[in-house]
């Protein structure tokens, strides 16, 4: 009988045992799924960084190129009016002499 409850007690340790080695193994590889959930935050931030800078380029080249097209057309619209009053501009100084001394 004191066989059997020493099978008994060994059992017993042994499982407890077992169970103690299986929270430490739990323990364990909680720490490394944090360590690698953090690591793959922080990849994710680096990354996500990095793009963004590079969105922030290539929106302030679209800004640039956007720019300078209505500087250009600008321009053009200005050059194009200088050169109408160019060619009007003694037209438009006779009608208006006209118009001011009645005839």
């Amino acid at each position: 009988m004191d066989d059997i409850i020493n099978k008994v007690l060994d059992i017993e340790d042994q499982a407890e045992k077992l169970i103690e080695d299986a929270k430490k193994e739990e323990d364990r590889l909680r720490a490394i799924y944090a360590e690698e959930i953090e690591k793959m935050h922080q990849d994710i931030e680096v990354r996500s960084d990095k793009r963004i800078k590079e969105l922030e380029v290539l929106e302030a080249e679209e800004g640039d190129k956007v720019c300078q097209t209505i500087e250009l057309s600008s321009k053009l619209a200005i050059e194009k009016i200088q050169k109408l009053y160019d060619q009007k501009k003694n037209e438009w100084i006779e009608t208006i002499y006209q118009n001011v001394i009645g005839g």
